[in-house]
């Protein structure tokens, strides 16, 4: 329930950042390989950006905690 799930067609590393609505990073970790879990149990309720870079690609989604 309080995990966040990151599929890639590719295994190498993927710097996961999360930020509020202000901007703020909340939540910064690392992941690796094609499958990850990241536990976001400590987000309060509300509406987030992720950001996902690997390599030279970036990739950037809205999160909603209910």
């Amino acid at each position: 329930k309080n995990n966040l799930t990151i599929t890639s067609n590719s295994a190498d590393v993927k710097n996961v950042s999360i930020f509020n609505v202000l901007g703020k990073n909340v939540l910064s970790t690392s992941v690796s390989g094609n499958r990850a879990e990241i536990n976001t149990a400590l987000l309060s309720s509300g509406i987030y950006i992720i950001k996902v870079q690997e390599g030279a690609n970036t990739a950037t989604s809205k999160l909603v905690i209910k």
